[in-house]
C-alpha cells in the first residue's frame, strides 16, 4: 500500500481539502483494485454449465430439472451463504495475521456479474415455484418443429404406396422428422403407406421442391422391406402404414411419436424424441427410448417387453409375458397385470418379483406402492416409502431413510427386510407359521403374535416361533418403530397363463398348405394312435387295482 504525505503546514485551508480529497480518491482507487475475488462466482458457472450440460446430452430430464428447481432452488441460496461464511472466516484470519506483520490484506468481493446472475436464478426459481406446471409442463416443450411452424407457412401435400408384402416380411420404418402409425389390419397381402407432409416455408416454390425431395423410398433385401423417409429442413411427414397382420415391424424415428397396435409379429421401436404407444401385439416387442422427456406405454401384449434407455413416463398393462425395464426413468412408472417375471433397474432401484396380479407405481416424489404382487420379490432401493399389499412368496427388501409397509400373503415364503432411519411395519396372516428375529434402536417394538422382547431398551430385540415355524422373517430398522401385526388377509387373484407366441407364418402359398395338411393328417394319426394306447393302459391298471383290493 502506497503512504500518504501530509499536507504541507501553513498552507491555504482550500488547497489542504483538496489534497485530502484527492487523497482520500486515490486511496479508494487502490482499496478496489486489491478487492479478491469470491470463490462463488466460479463455483456457481461450474456447476450450471454442467447441469445444462447434462441436459443437452439428454443425461437429465430438462422437465424434471425444472421441477425440482421450482421446488428447491432456495438451497441455491443457502450454499453461497456457506461459501461466503466460510471466505469471511478465512479472511478474518488473515486480516487479523496481517495487521499483526503491519500488511495489508485485501476483503473478498462477490462481484457485481455473480450478484446478477443470482438475481436471475431467484427471479426463476420464483416464477417457475408458482408456474411450473403450466410453463415447463408437458404440454409446452419448444423445438425445431415449433421454430419452423413460427417462422413459415404451413404447406401441404401427400403420397400413397403400396408394396407387396408377403409372410415372413419385415419392415423397417425410418422416419427422421414426424410421427409414424403402424397397424397390422391390412387384408389384401400387401403393404400401404400414406404420407402426409408439413412443409414451413415463406414461398410456395420451396415449398415444392422440398416436398419432391420428401419422397419416401422402399427398398427389398430378402426378407426385408425398408422404407425410408430423407430429412429435410424445415419439413416433416407423418408416416400412416397399414401391414398384413404376422408382419414384422422395426420403427426408428428420431423426432416424433411412434403408435404401433394389432400385429401379430415382433415389434422393435427406437425413439430419440417422441412418445411411443404399443397395442394389441401377439409377439415380443422391445423399445428403445433415448430421450428423458419421452413417456412410453405398451397394452395388451402378448409376449415379452423389453425397454431400455431414458425416459419420463412408464405405463404397461395386461402383459401376458415377461417385462424388462433397464434405464433411467424420471416420471411415474405404472404396471398393472403382468403374467410373467418383472425386472426393473435403473441407477436407483433394483426391483424383480414373479408377477403383478393387481397394479405397481413408482412415483417420482420417491413412493413405492404396489398390490397382489407374486414373489419371490427382490427389492433394493434408497430413499422410498415402500407399501406393498398382498405380496405372496418370498420377500427381500433393503432401504433406507424411508417406511416400509408389508403386507404379506399366502403362501408366506422368508421375509428380511433391512432398513436404516424408517419404520418398518409387517401385516402377516392370522393363521400364519414362523420363526421371527427383530430388533430396532431408539424406537418401539411391538406384535400381535404375543412373543416378548429381549434385549436393552435403547436396542429392543424380538426372536421366537409362531405356531409349526416354517418361513424365517428377519427385520431390521433404526430410529424407527418396528410392528409385526395380524390380520385377515385375500389371496392373490390368479395370474393369466403364458400363452404361445404367434407362429411366424400366419398364410401360406398353396405348395405350403397342402404339405401342412398332409402332415396335420398324419400327426392326427399318431395323436389318436397314442390315444388308445393310454386307453388301454388305464384300463388294464384299472382291472389292477380292482384285484387287488379284493385280495
Amino acid at each position: 500500500m502506497a503512504s500518504y504525505t501530509p499536507p504541507p503546514p501553513n498552507t491555504d485551508w482550500r488547497a489542504q481539502r483538496r489534497v485530502l480529497r484527492e487523497q482520500a480518491r486515490l486511496r479508494q482507487i487502490e482499496l478496489r483494485s486489491a478487492r479478491r475475488s469470491s470463490i462463488t462466482g466460479p463455483l456457481l458457472l461450474i456447476v450450471v454449465g454442467i447441469v445444462f450440460l447434462l441436459v443437452q446430452i439428454g443425461r437429465l430430464s430438462a422437465t424434471k430439472l425444472w421441477f425440482d428447481f421450482a421446488r428447491w432452488w432456495p438451497l441455491l441460496l443457502v450454499a453461497v451463504g456457506l461459501i461466503r461464511l466460510a471466505e469471511w472466516l478465512l479472511d478474518h484470519r488473515a486480516r487479523a495475521a496481517a495487521a499483526d506483520a503491519g500488511a495489508f490484506y485485501p476483503q473478498r468481493s462477490l462481484g457485481f456479474g455473480v450478484g446478477i446472475l443470482l438475481s436471475l436464478l431467484i427471479v426463476a426459481g420464483n416464477v417457475t415455484g408458482h408456474h411450473a406446471e403450466r410453463l415447463f409442463g408437458r404440454q409446452f416443450q419448444l423445438n425445431q418443429d415449433d421454430l419452423d411452424e413460427f417462422f413459415g407457412d404451413k404447406h401441404e401435400s401427400s403420397q400413397t404406396l403400396a408394396q407387396p408384402c408377403p409372410p415372413g416380411t419385415t419392415v423397417n420404418l425410418s422416419n427422421p422428422r414426424g410421427n409414424v402409425s403402424v397397424s397390422g389390419t391390412s387384408d389384401d397381402g400387401q403393404m400401404h403407406v400414406t404420407i402426409s407432409r408439413e412443409i414451413y416455408t415463406r414461398s410456395d416454390a420451396e415449398a415444392s421442391r422440398k416436398a419432391q425431395q420428401l419422397t419416401a423410398t422402399i427398398d427389398r433385401e430378402g426378407d426385408t422391406l425398408t422404407l425410408a423417409v430423407p430429412s429435410v429442413e424445415g419439413a416433416r411427414a407423418m408416416l400412416s402404414v397399414t401391414l398384413p397382420t404376422g408382419t414384422g415391424v422395426s420403427t426408428t424415428v428420431n423426432r416424433g411419436d411412434i403408435q404401433l397396435h394389432s400385429l401379430r409379429a415382433a415389434v422393435s421401436v427406437t425413439a430419440n424424441h417422441g412418445d411411443v404407444d404399443i397395442s394389441g401385439i401377439h409377439g415380443p416387442v422391445s423399445a428403445h427410448i433415448n430421450n428423458g422427456d419421452s413417456s412410453f406405454s405398451a397394452h395388451s401384449i402378448t409376449g415379452p417387453v423389453a425397454v431400455e434407455g431414458r425416459s419420463l413416463d412408464l405405463t404397461l398393462s395386461d402383459v401376458t409375458g415377461s417385462l424388462s425395464l433397464d434405464g433411467e426413468f424420471f416420471g411415474t412408472t405404472h404396471l398393472d397385470r403382468i403374467s410373467g417375471p418383472v425386472r426393473f433397474h435403473t441407477s436407483r432401484t433394483d426391483m424383480q418379483f414373479a408377477g403383478l396380479s393387481g397394479e405397481l407405481e413408482m412415483t417420482p416424489n420417491a413412493d413405492l406402492s404396489a398390490d397382489q404382487v407374486a414373489g419371490p420379490m427382490v427389492l433394493n432401493t434408497r430413499n422410498r416409502n415402500i407399501t406393498l399389499e398382498r405380496v405372496s412368496g418370498a420377500l427381500s427388501i433393503t432401504n433406507r431413510n424411508g417406511s416400509v409397509t408389508v403386507t404379506a400373503a399366502e403362501p408366506l415364503g422368508n421375509i428380511v427386510v433391512e432398513n436404516r432411519s424408517g419404520a418398518v411395519d409387517l401385516t402377516l396372516p392370522t393363521t400364519a407359521s414362523f420363526s421371527i428375529q427383530a430388533q430396532t434402536s431408539n424406537a418401539d417394538l411391538n406384535n400381535d403374535f404375543g412373543l416378548s422382547n429381549t434385549g436393552s431398551g435403547e436396542h429392543p430385540t424380538l426372536s421366537g416361533t409362531v405356531g409349526k415355524g416354517g418361513a424365517s422373517l428377519q427385520l431390521t430398522t433404526s430410529q424407527a418403530d418396528l410392528s409385526i401385526h395380524k390380520g385377515s388377509i385375500a389371496p392373490l387373484a390368479p395370474l393369466p397363463p403364458l400363452a404361445p407366441l404367434p407362429p411366424r407364418l400366419t398364410t401360406l402359398p398353396p405348395e405350403a398348405a397342402d404339405g401342412m395338411r398332409e402332415a396335420g393328417k398324419e400327426a392326427q394319426k399318431q395323436i389318436d394312435a397314442a390315444t388308445r394306447e393310454a386307453q388301454k393302459s388305464s384300463r388294464s391298471n384299472g382291472r389292477d387295482r380292482s384285484r387287488d383290493d379284493n385280495q
